[in-house]
């Protein structure tokens, strides 16, 4: 039945044209999408792909890079022995420096009056004993005339280790100049009987005391010191 209202049907026939320009239908019957739906379908692909890449890649890597570990190296000497290091600013202990140990016996001292002053020889004698030196007899006496500066002789060629450790010891222990080797010839008339070290007794130290005033051997030890790294 036809709109008496609309003569000769324009009404529908602009409906079906209306229609038509916004539902398109494709040869099989299916409906095409407008350019605007296309569009937004392919951005929805192209996101879906950059997310399913970053989560494939380890999360947080983006660019789908393997991760790397990184591993320091221990530090070692030449030996191939460990090297502990300390961090800059921490503290630091200095190890205390080595000292020999004192050697006083092993070998027998004589002393020889070279100071010109009777009973000097005696007297330097005692006071070597009682820090525990080996001593022959009551010292002896210089035929070369005085001298101003004690001096510590040794006699090298007697095969034995400590004659030397002894000098060295007797030297510090006076505060006079390393040991020598004995002169040849010796500057004395009297018989030196067993020993091998020798104190010429100078006027520096002839009837004075020592410059250590104990009776045990002294070992300079300082004690440790803490540093702080720059």
């Amino acid at each position: 039945m036809s709109d008496p209202t609309d003569p000769g049907g324009v009404g529908a026939a602009q409906a079906e044209r209306a229609s038509s320009r916004y539902a398109r239908v494709g040869d099989n019957g299916s409906p095409v999408g407008s350019p605007l739906t296309i569009i937004l379908a392919v951005v929805a692909v192209v996101v879906g792909f950059l997310i399913f890449r970053t989560i494939d890649g380890g999360g947080g890597n983006a660019g789908g890079l393997p991760d790397t570990e990184i591993t320091i190296p221990t530090p070692t000497d030449a030996q191939g022995n460990t090297v502990v290091t300390q961090a800059p600013g921490s503290p630091t202990t200095a190890a205390p420096p080595t000292t020999a140990a004192v050697t006083r016996t092993g070998a027998t001292v004589v002393v020889v009056n070279a100071a010109g002053i009777g009973g000097v020889a005696g007297d330097m004698t005692e006071k070597l004993a009682a820090l525990t030196y080996t001593m022959e007899g009551e010292g002896i006496t210089s035929n070369a005339g005085a001298i101003d500066t004690t001096v510590v002789y040794y006699n090298a060629g007697t095969g034995n280790p400590a004659t030397l450790a002894v000098a060295q010891a007797l030297a510090n222990d006076l505060g006079v100049g390393p040991p020598q080797e004995v002169p040849d010839p010796f500057p004395s008339d009297d018989s030196t009987g067993a020993a091998t070290v020798f104190v010429m007794l100078g006027t520096d130290l002839a009837g004075k005391d020592l410059p250590t005033a104990t009776t045990a051997p002294t070992v300079n030890t300082p004690a440790p010191t803490t540093t702080t790294a720059a």
